[in-house]
């Protein structure tokens, strides 16, 4: 007996309430507590608490609403959106559908996302956002959802390391801190790693001071080969202690040269006395960066990224 998706209310609240707890207990089942914890501090599971979902059931002021996929009497899957109308935009609640661990993802989270697919462009939406963030096997189950419904997007790959003594590598670098070289050069030689503008290099840089702990004097490094300027260094430690390879960078006309490997252990040096974990993070495409993490000991731990629909192309 198959059922069509539906738009879900209040009187769902209990059958959601259901749904919702078979799904995390089949989560915390097969996922060990390291595998849930997350370096960024970002919830594994993130599962939306009773008071999310009666938002979204009561179709709040917010533009908070649900729909839901029941076989015989019985919840399937739901999945919790939020529409902003103003900017013709829909965004699907964290790391969802939520799909009863009896059922099928593929089948019965893909009907629920068509239904909002359908919904969306009736409704003269532009475009359907999600992010999704978790252990590997299961963020690719959902990518492949989501890619095979239209959407696109690569997730960033979250790699970790306990490996903190590394050989040096054949190059000589010299190093020096972003206190020596000053803040406004070091923001300049930035910029010039990274083919960004000067004020990217330092929105960056703002961003970095707010999330970790970070100290110029010893976390920001500028690489020298003699008296060429090769690359950038930066580290960091999170709130829990947890150590972060930030970035490293190399000048492109000093790429391909194995520069990356010296950078790198410079890096975790840089790290090696205050932690006994480093976390990082990288895009899935970016080859070249991940053979040289995984070079170094770094193992995916997460995958995380947005997915997107554009209606225009649908």
């Amino acid at each position: 007996m198959r059922v069509q998706p539906r738009a879900a209310g209040l009187d769902d609240l209990e059958a959601c309430l259901e749904l919702r707890s078979a799904c995390l207990a089949r989560f915390c089942e097969a996922y060990p507590a390291e595998a849930r914890w997350c370096p960024a501090g970002a919830p594994v599971p993130r599962i939306e608490d009773e008071e999310t979902l009666r938002k979204h059931l009561a179709k709040d002021s917010e533009g908070r609403w649900a729909v839901l996929a029941s076989r015989a009497g019985e919840p399937q899957a739901y999945l919790l959106c939020r529409t902003d109308q103003a900017k013709r935009q829909l965004s699907i609640e964290w790391h969802s559908p939520r799909v009863s661990p009896l059922a099928c993802l593929q089948e019965e989270g893909g009907r629920l996302v068509s239904f909002v697919i359908r919904l969306s462009r009736r409704r003269g939406v532009r475009h359907i956002s999600a992010f999704l963030h978790g252990p590997p096997d299961e963020v690719e189950a959902l990518v492949s959802l989501y890619r095979g419904l239209g959407f696109e997007g690569d997730p960033r790959l979250e790699m970790l390391t306990r490996r903190l003594r590394l050989p040096p590598g054949r190059h000589r670098l010299r190093f020096r801190s972003a206190q020596e070289v000053g803040l406004d050069t070091f923001y300049g030689i930035d910029a010039a790693v990274r083919n960004w503008s000067r004020e990217e290099s330092e929105e960056n840089a703002e961003i970095s001071w707010r999330m970790w702990s970070v100290d110029p004097a010893t976390d920001w490094l500028v690489a020298y080969e003699g008296e060429n300027l090769v690359g950038t260094v930066q580290v960091a430690l999170t709130r829990q202690g947890v150590g972060v390879v930030d970035h490293i960078g190399v000048l492109p006309e000093h790429r391909g040269r194995g520069l990356g490997r010296c950078l790198l252990t410079r890096a975790l040096a840089a790290l090696r006395e205050r932690t006994d974990v480093v976390w990082l993070d990288v895009d899935q495409d970016n080859l070249p960066a991940v053979r040289l993490y995984q070079w170094a000991g770094f193992r995916v731990h997460h995958l995380h990224g947005g997915m997107v629909r554009r209606m225009e192309s649908a």
